[in-house]
């Protein structure tokens, strides 16, 4: 079970990769690549490469490139390589807007994607910020699979962050999946917390959600939910 949605980032570096990345690119001559693209391919490697150490590095210098990287990355996650794929969407996801580009791609992750990579795309949805019908059917699914809580804790995340951010955004489908969650009672206390900060984040669109909040500040059996359904109803009636 993950604690909360940032959690999949620092989880997926604990995972074997059992895949090393070509550094031939995708069809093009190594002697024409931009000296971009060799760091990109190198920084790939490192990642493929079965050491903490330089997989975090990789990790992290990869963001700090921002646009630069996000061609190449996108088309690692297209390859759909079991948990590198989902490694890269982690850093898409990071690099935020600027990783725009990549959408359609961590859309069909998302819908296709193995038990690993598909949280890492919905991380990244989340993070990147844009909001449109496929976007809510992919996140919509996710909430819905009742059998996955690995899925569900970051989809119930990237709504919180996508609504709170795209003032002009509603959906009240994905709100009242979101209160189903928090109001049921055989749902881990860390997914119904999830629940309740997503619904707090998302404001005045999740006014829909007071009663179950107010239920939920009462009656929930875990604490920290009570206090996070509190602190929820507060945020959509100020």
């Amino acid at each position: 079970m993950v604690a909360n949605v940032a959690d999949l980032g620092r989880i997926l570096t604990v995972f074997a990769i059992g895949c090393v990345v070509s550094l031939g690119g995708c069809g093009k001559d190594r002697t024409s690549a931009s000296p971009t693209d060799a760091k990109v391919e190198q920084l790939l490697a490192d990642l493929a490469s079965k050491d903490g150490q330089r997989e975090q590095s990789a990790s992290r210098k990869l963001e700090e490139m921002g646009s630069a990287a996000v061609p190449r990355l996108t088309q690692v996650v297209d390859a759909k390589t079991p948990v590198l794929s989902g490694r890269v969407a982690i850093i898409l996801g990071n690099i935020g807007p600027e990783a725009k580009a990549a959408l359609p791609s961590l859309l069909e992750l998302a819908e296709k994607g193995d038990f690993y990579d598909c949280p890492s795309a919905i991380y990244a949805i989340g993070r990147i910020g844009i909001v449109d019908a496929r976007v809510e059917g992919v996140l919509l699914r996710a909430l819905n699979n009742k059998n996955n809580t690995f899925v569900q804790e970051p989809a119930v995340g990237a709504i919180g962050i996508l609504y709170a951010a795209d003032r002009k955004a509603s959906s009240p489908v994905l709100v009242d999946a979101i209160t189903k969650i928090l109001d049921e009672a055989s749902v881990p206390a860390l997914l119904r917390l999830e629940a309740a900060r997503a619904l707090g984040n998302m404001g005045p669109k999740a006014k829909g959600a007071i009663p179950a909040l107010r239920k939920a500040s009462a009656d929930d059996t875990d604490e920290t939910v009570r206090s996070e359904a509190a602190k929820a109803i507060r945020n959509i009636v100020d």
